[in-house]
């Protein structure tokens, strides 16, 4: 079934083919993903906009989802948590460019930020 979604108005402006954006809505309505992963395909822009959605959760693993590269060849699918722990070990992130003493920006609902405090504890044990 193919989603009738738009997307927000920064990644339409902007012809972003693919962009993953925080669900804002978050904060004052739980909405049944916190994340959306959005895939287009870039020749089948015209006219309509439409969007394959991949929801994400900030508990669980990030998606694996088809990314089209070109007209008529196979879709190549892309698993974006082991591209996020690649991204996150070798970069700056994990040797302490981001202060998780500090709170989420934007602020997490009430209920996950316990959750959120347990996660960086856990991690700095490893």
């Amino acid at each position: 079934r193919k989603p009738t979604t738009s997307p927000p108005a920064y990644a339409a402006s902007r012809g972003i083919p693919f962009a993953s954006y925080p669900n804002s809505a978050t904060r004052t309505k739980r909405l049944p993903w916190d994340y959306l992963v959005s895939v287009n395909q870039s020749w089948d822009r015209e006219g309509s906009f439409r969007l394959q959605l991949f929801p994400a959760w900030l508990e669980g693993q990030l998606p694996v989802f088809p990314v089209p590269l070109r007209y008529e060849e196979p879709e190549v699918h892309l698993d974006l948590q082991y591209l996020f722990a690649q991204v996150y070990d070798s970069g700056p992130y994990r040797r302490g460019a981001v202060n998780y003493s500090e709170p989420a920006q934007p602020p997490l609902p009430e209920e996950r930020q316990t959750w959120a405090a347990e996660r960086v504890h856990a991690s700095r044990k490893r």
